[in-house]
């Protein structure tokens, strides 16, 4: 079985980084928490609207 070495390429991570110091970590946090925030509730209608509309349509079901 033969080993071959590959090369690993330096990781992007502090090039990207370049900007976010510049600018502060202020402005980056903000506007990553409001479309995670926004994200979030999103997705939380879409995971609650189905469940109440099944429990209101049980309900109607049952009430006739």
């Amino acid at each position: 079985m033969t080993t071959t070495t590959h090369t690993i390429p330096a990781a992007p991570a502090p090039i990207e980084l370049i900007p976010i110091i510049e600018r502060g970590p202020a402005v980056d946090r903000g506007s990553s928490e409001s479309v995670n925030t926004m994200r979030g509730v999103l997705m939380g209608l879409a995971v609650v609207a189905p469940f109440w509309a099944a429990v209101f349509g049980a309900v109607a079901f049952l009430a006739h």
